[in-house]
């Protein structure tokens, strides 16, 4: 390399310094691209004497730097979350009546013996127009859980003569509570008791004279509490007087109210 334009070389330089120099790397390579000399292959191989064996032509490899490869981030599939789930308010509450509220049901019985199991028993019922039985005229309403005592029955006649009870006005519930054995040598006598409950609803009670000698029928004359063959005694309205069909039989179909002094039956409820 001339100093100041002077031809004789001042340093001398080697290939690789040569190539580490970007002027002539750079002179050389514009040289090629215009078709002037061998590029770099134009740079000596040996200076001053340097012996080279077996080196072939300078092979430049201008590596182009590849392009970013940009990854593309593939969404997962997307599983869309379910709906939510949306729960409905309760149904409102059914209506009640307020005679089966309180536990008011567990003494209620339909006029006609229906009986309930529950308070919405009782108010579907009451809604829909039913009306309740009530204690009197002979009937008797006994609330859910109690017990009721038949005691104190007596008799005033001769013929044979029966009495029991029914609930809630179903013939099918007639049950015999105690028996009088007609004629002498004695008329009239005591008749026997008995306990029935508790009870597991409330039922509308009635209580029945039967006289097996006169038939309605083929089946003997039964006379009931809420009947026109009984009363209550004034002073105690659970004890109930019933008269039979006569000794005739001729009060059968005919009202034959029960007085004081000529009773056929006298019995006394206890409802506990």
């Amino acid at each position: 390399v001339a100093v100041n334009d002077v031809l004789s070389p001042a340093t001398h330089l080697t290939r690789e310094q040569m190539l580490a120099n970007p002027f002539f790397v750079e002179n050389l390579l514009l040289d090629l691209a215009a078709g002037k000399g061998l590029g770099l292959d134009d740079l000596p191989l040996a200076i001053l004497g340097a012996t080279v064996s077996n080196v072939g032509p300078l092979v430049i490899t201008i590596v182009t730097p590849a392009p970013p490869v940009v990854v593309e981030t593939v969404p997962s599939e997307q599983v869309p979350d379910p709906p939510a789930t949306t729960v409905p308010p309760p149904p409102p509450p059914p209506p009640t009546a307020p005679e089966c509220v309180t536990n008011g049901w567990t003494s209620r019985v339909g006029s006609a013996g229906q009986t309930f199991a529950d308070e919405q028993a009782c108010s579907v019922f009451a809604l829909a127009g039913g009306t309740f039985a009530t204690t009197g005229g002979g009937q008797f309403v006994v609330p859910r859980d109690a017990t009721v005592t038949f005691s104190g029955a007596s008799v005033s006649a001769c013929n044979a003569l029966r009495y029991g009870y029914e609930l809630n006005l179903d013939p099918s519930t007639q049950k015999l509570v105690g028996t009088r054995t007609p004629g002498p040598p004695s008329c009239g006598g005591t008749f026997g008791g008995t306990t029935i409950g508790p009870l597991s609803t409330a039922v509308l009670l009635r209580v029945f004279l039967q006289d097996d000698n006169c038939l309605v029928g083929s089946s003997p004359a039964k006379f009931f509490s809420d009947g026109d063959h009984a009363s209550l005694d004034p002073a105690h309205p659970l004890t109930v007087w019933i008269m039979d069909a006569g000794g005739d039989c001729s009060f059968v179909a005919t009202p034959r109210p029960a007085e004081v002094d000529d009773l056929n039956l006298i019995v006394t409820i206890l409802i506990g």
